[in-house]
């Protein structure tokens, strides 16, 4: 998509029209929760992942959604969310405008009569092709998709808007990755690889930078005079000779045939890809083009836990259903190594369990800890529905299994086994959000409520190493501290603390925290506004080494803040040009990397590990 900077907008936190949903929405998760009993002044957020899989994953989604229903628990769902074919089922649900008894009636009638309507599909694709914003998205959804599913929808994102507004739907989030940004996801799990698509808006959650939907594609001057469909094909009059493919498909030659689908691959060709402009990068996105290259997002993970755990939202409960042909543990392996390079908080997962549990899975997974999400992890072929047959229902739905080997009687058959993991779980869905409801989830760290945003800067440490820091040293000349730095930084854990601007003549909030460490130390360097036309807004990490003293801050200070290292102190600095941006620096024994970010918070979420050998 091609859009001046100044239609990219930046939103902290948030989009407006999605907490104004998301709290309409609660009413409606809280009086659901009612009916089962389950009562409460605050509804818990409650987010439904379902992972990707082909048809397999289309089906099986479908079949989980209808049952969630049936039982009341769908009400009480906050976000729903989709990969890769798990999002075909929830355009679906969209589109029937969540009555799951319309969709799974009009699933069957599809697959009962097993017919593609071919001349439909050419139609629309011919109509798509005819527009400046074609492109592979149209063809796949056409083409490939409808041959699948045997569906076509003529609803866009931006019209789900309605129910969602109103809160009688749950919040929808469709992910992709941005694929220029595989390797840095590859290298270092970074968030800023995610790409959201909602009702409302279109853009990196990791950066709180988006396009409003129903600009996607206003595409000013996209091709400058390339129409896509003008002119002759071989001496032909272009439009008759679309028209005469779509009426005459079954009676012409094989090379016509094979001539019209090249020719809608060449158009998609020319088209080229959507771009997106803005001043919206971070240090990982610096050698990106001015395309967006988006990707089926089961290419980073299988479930877009990503996008419900922060810094993005606070998931209270993640119900997900995993419908992959694998390892049915790959997406909270996956998961918890995100989380645990980006120091994001996620229960406790062991790999022996992980690896045991793959052998012969059960219906139900609960996964924990002291904060963070509880997460509820049901695999699609189990031991429970399946018995010992596990391999052979696997085998029977692969993920390249074309549409045309389901009949109705194979895809009834998968509908009901993703029902009864739902049925089948019902009462520890159920004991799980009264436990969320007695005692509410707590996420650590400083978080934008806990603090007065514009004059603070929050600070967590993660320390993933076997050494001990400890004797905090700070440096702070225009405030104080808010919340201390505990004394000690131990092995294997998370710390986290807030300094506070007072000084009334300083635009900024600055200063410097030591951790001190037997051989080395690790300092934080900040100089941060709530805005950055009044101040240059910059964070730094150094790795020192030798004695330091409070008496020598300042000028560690000043000499950070210039990046003049030396043998005894290694800086890395970043002046901040967009909401978030990510530092590394390495030692001799350590690997230090930070997520500086002004929005909605100045914030600081630092994770320290020992350096590789």
């Amino acid at each position: 998509m091609e859009m001046n900077s100044s239609e990219v907008l930046l939103i902290p936190g948030l989009q407006k029209e999605e907490k104004e949903a998301v709290e309409k929405r609660s009413l409606h998760v809280a009086r659901a929760l009612e009916k089962l009993e389950i009562h409460t002044d605050e509804a818990p957020v409650i987010a439904l992942l379902c992972s990707g899989g082909g048809l397999r994953a289309h089906l099986a989604c479908l079949g989980v959604l209808s049952e969630m229903k049936e039982q009341g628990l769908l009400d009480a769902v906050t976000y729903l969310t989709g990969v890769s074919g798990s999002t075909w089922a929830l355009s679906s649900f969209y589109a029937h405008h969540g009555n799951t008894e319309e969709v799974e009636a009009d699933l069957k009638c599809r697959f009962d009569q097993k017919a593609w309507d071919l001349k439909q599909s050419l139609e629309r694709a011919i109509r798509a092709a005819r527009l400046e914003s074609f492109s592979l998205t149209d063809f796949w959804a056409y083409i490939i998709v409808s041959k699948q599913t045997r569906e076509l929808h003529d609803s866009c994102l931006s019209s789900l808007a309605k129910h969602v507004d109103e809160g009688t739907l749950p919040y929808p989030i469709f992910a992709a990755i941005d694929d220029d940004l595989r390797t840095a996801w590859q290298k270092k799990k970074a968030l800023n690889t995610w790409f959201e698509f909602t009702p409302h808006h279109t853009g990196y959650p990791a950066l709180g930078a988006y396009i409003p939907t129903t600009q996607l594609l206003s595409l000013k001057e996209k091709l400058k005079g390339n129409y896509l469909l003008a002119g002759t094909v071989e001496g032909k009059d272009e439009d008759a000779w679309l028209s005469a493919m779509a009426e005459r498909w079954d009676q012409i030659s094989e090379e016509e045939q094979g001539q019209f689908m090249e020719y809608l691959v060449r158009c998609f060709a020319r088209a080229g890809p959507l771009t997106f402009h803005g001043d919206v990068r971070d240090e990982a996105m610096s050698g990106q083009e001015e395309f967006l290259h988006l990707v089926d997002a089961g290419l980073a993970i299988n479930a877009s836990y990503p996008l419900v755990l922060p810094p993005t939202r606070k998931a209270d409960l993640i119900l997900s259903f995993d419908f992959s042909a694998g390892d049915p543990f790959e997406t909270i392996r996956a998961t918890a190594d995100y989380c645990h390079h980006g120091a994001i908080p996620f229960p406790p997962v062991e790999e022996k369990d992980l690896q045991a549990w793959s052998k012969a899975p059960s219906d139900c997974y609960i996964f924990k800890g002291e904060t963070g999400p509880v997460v509820m992890h049901f695999p699609l072929f189990n031991t429970e529905v399946c018995g010992d047959d596990i391999q052979k229902w696997i085998d029977s739905y692969g993920t390249i299994k074309l549409a045309d080997s389901y009949t109705q009687d194979v895809v009834l058959r998968l509908l009901e086994v993703s029902k009864k993991n739902v049925r089948h779980n019902k009462e520890n869905i159920l004991r799980e959000i009264r436990n969320i409801v007695r005692e509410p989830r707590k996420f650590k760290g400083v978080t934008e409520e806990d603090v007065d945003c514009p004059r603070t800067v929050g600070i967590e440490i993660t320390n993933n190493t076997d050494v001990t820091f400890k004797e905090p040293l700070f440096y702070c000349p225009t405030g104080c501290v808010q919340v201390a730095p505990p004394p000690v930084l131990p092995p294997q854990s998370t710390i986290s603390c807030s300094f506070v601007k007072t000084s009334p003549s300083s635009p900024a909030c600055v200063g410097l925290l030591v951790y001190q460490g037997p051989e080395v130390h690790l300092a934080l360097l900040f100089s941060t506004s709530p805005n950055y036309a009044h101040h240059s807004i910059e964070f730094a990490l150094a790795a020192l080494t030798g004695p330091i003293t409070s008496d020598q801050l300042g000028s560690v200070f000043d000499n950070i803040l210039q990046e003049k290292g030396s043998q005894e102190m290694k800086v890395v600095k970043c002046v901040l040009r967009a909401p978030r941006q990510t530092l590394e620096l390495e030692s001799d024994s350590l690997t230090i990397r930070a997520i500086a970010s002004n929005v909605p918070m100045a914030k600081m979420n630092v994770v320290v590990q020992t350096k590789a050998t």
